[in-house]
C-alpha cells in the first residue's frame, strides 16, 4: 500500500523547487539572449576605421562669438538673427536658447531664454515663424518674433515625444516635423499645421516610426518625398530590451565593430501605415551621425563618426533598398559630426569633433569638394581651424555664411563662405 500512496501523493512547490525553476529559466533566458546577440552580430555588416588625414589646419581661426554656455546647434532666422541651443555640462552651467544679433559686422549675444529641459537640435518652420527645439522628451515650439527679443513668453508649448525618448534632432519636411528619438530608437512625426495653430497635445503626433538603434541625423529629400535617417547601430534580429542593450554595448566598444544604418522613410506612407514607412535600409559606416541630401537629390552624404569618414551614396541605389556600397569614402578629421552642404551642393562642410581631444583644443572644419570626391579625385579642399569640439554646422538663409557650434570652447564660429569657397 505504501508505494501506491507515494504514487498518489500530489507534487508540491517548495522553496527549493521554486529556486531551481527560477535558476533553470534564467539559464534558458541567458542562452536565448546570447543566441540573439550572436546571430545579430553574425548577420550585421562589419565596418572599419580610416585614419584621419594628416593635413595641417589653417593658422588663422574662424571669427568666433563667446556664448553663455556649451552650444549644441544653431538655427539662422534671417540675415541678422541666430538662435543657439545651450546644454549644461555640469551644475551651474546655463542652458536654454541663446539669441544672437548681428552688430557692426559680427554677432552679439542679446539674451538667453531659459528652458526647463535642455535643448539640442534646432529647426525653423518654412514660413520662419516658429523655432523648434529638440528636448529630451519632446519638442519645444517658440515664436520667432518674440524669441528674437528674448521674451520668455516666446515658448508657446511643448509637444511630448514619449518618456525616455532621448529626442536629439528635429527636421521639417512639408507639413511634418520629424524628430530623432535617440534612446527610443524611433522617429516621431508631428503635424506642423497643428503646431502653428497652437495645438501641442497628443493630437499633434501623427506617427511613431520604428528605426534602428540610436537615430542621430535627419535630412529630407529635395522633392519632399523622403526623409533620410541615420542610426548609429543596426537593430538586432529580435528587438528586446536586454538584447538591444547588450548588442549596443558590444558594438559601441568595437567587440566587434558593426555598421550603422542609413534608412529611408516614405513620407507619403506615414499616415496610412507607419509600420511600412521605412522602405530602405543600407549599412552606412561605423557610427553614422549626420546625413544630408544633395540639392539635385542624386546623392546622400553621411558622416560616420567612428569611421572618420564622409560617405556618399547614390540616392537611386539606396531607394531601391539594395545593400549598396558608398560611391565615395573620404577620410576626414577625427570624429566627424556636423555636416552641411554649401555652394549649391558643390562643397561639404564637415566638423571634426574628436571626443578624445581636450575640450578646449582647436579642431577642424573640413571643406570637401563633392564633385571631386564622386569622381575619385583628391577632394579635401581645405582644413579650417574651428573651436573646441565643433558639433553642428548651419547655413544662413542666403547660403553665404556658415555657423559652427563649438561645445568645448563655448563659442559660435562664423564662416564667410564667399571668401572660403571663392564663390
Amino acid at each position: 500500500m505504501r508505494p501506491n500512496a507515494r504514487a498518489n501523493r500530489r507534487w508540491r512547490l517548495t522553496l527549493r523547487r521554486f529556486g531551481a525553476l527560477v535558476a533553470a529559466a534564467s539559464v534558458v533566458a541567458g542562452i536565448l539572449l546570447a543566441g540573439v546577440v550572436v546571430v545579430s552580430l553574425a548577420l550585421a555588416r562589419g565596418c572599419g576605421t580610416s585614419s584621419a588625414p594628416d593635413v595641417p589646419m589653417s593658422a588663422s581661426r574662424l571669427a568666433a562669438t563667446a556664448l553663455a554656455g556649451h552650444p549644441v546647434a544653431s538655427a539662422s532666422a534671417g540675415p541678422d538673427l541666430v538662435f543657439v541651443s545651450l546644454r549644461g555640462w555640469r551644475s551651474g552651467d546655463r542652458s536654454g536658447i541663446e539669441v544672437l544679433r548681428r552688430h557692426r559686422g559680427g554677432l552679439r549675444s542679446t539674451a538667453v531664454i531659459s528652458m526647463r529641459s535642455q535643448p539640442a537640435g534646432l529647426a525653423t518652420s518654412p514660413n520662419g515663424r516658429l523655432l523648434l527645439a529638440a528636448l529630451d522628451e519632446g519638442v519645444a515650439v517658440l515664436d520667432v518674433a518674440r524669441a528674437a527679443t528674448g521674451d520668455p513668453s516666446a515658448l508657446l508649448g511643448t509637444v511630448p515625444t514619449g518618456r525616455g525618448a532621448g529626442t536629439a534632432q528635429v527636421a521639417v519636411a512639408g507639413r511634418y516635423v520629424f524628430t530623432a528619438d535617440e534612446t527610443a530608437g524611433r522617429v516621431t512625426v508631428l503635424d506642423l499645421p497643428r503646431l502653428e495653430a497652437g495645438d501641442f497635445g497628443p493630437g499633434a503626433q501623427v506617427a511613431a516610426v520604428e528605426v534602428d538603434m540610436a537615430p542621430a541625423g535627419l535630412s529630407g529629400s529635395p522633392d519632399g518625398r523622403y526623409m533620410y535617417v541615420v542610426s548609429q547601430v543596426e537593430r538586432p534580429v529580435v528587438s528586446l530590451a536586454p538584447s538591444d542593450f547588450l548588442y549596443s554595448l558590444m558594438t559601441s566598444v568595437g567587440v566587434p565593430r558593426r555598421s550603422g544604418i542609413l534608412g529611408v522613410i516614405d513620407i507619403g506612407r506615414i499616415e496610412r501605415n507607419a509600420a511600412s514607412a521605412i522602405i530602405a535600409r543600407v549599412p552606412a559606416g561605423c557610427g553614422p551621425v549626420r546625413v544630408a541630401a544633395s540639392p539635385d537629390g542624386k546623392t546622400v552624404w553621411v558622416t560616420a563618426r567612428r569611421s572618420n569618414e564622409l560617405l556618399a551614396f547614390r540616392a537611386d541605389q539606396v531607394l531601391a533598398g539594395r545593400a549598396v556600397e558608398p560611391v565615395a569614402r573620404i577620410p576626414v578629421a577625427a570624429g566627424p559630426q556636423g555636416l552641411r552642404l554649401a555652394g549649391e551642393g558643390r562643397f561639404a562642410l564637415v566638423a571634426g569633433s574628436d571626443r578624445g581631444a581636450e575640450a578646449g583644443a582647436a579642431q577642424a572644419l573640413d571643406v570637401v569638394d563633392t564633385a571631386a570626391a564622386l569622381a575619385g579625385r583628391p577632394s579635401l579642399r581645405s582644413v579650417v581651424t574651428a573651436g573646441g569640439m565643433p558639433h553642428e554646422v548651419d547655413l544662413s538663409p542666403d547660403g553665404l555664411t556658415a555657423y559652427v557650434t563649438n561645445a568645448g570652447t563655448s563659442t559660435l564660429s562664423t564662416v564667410d563662405l564667399a571668401a572660403l569657397l571663392g564663390a
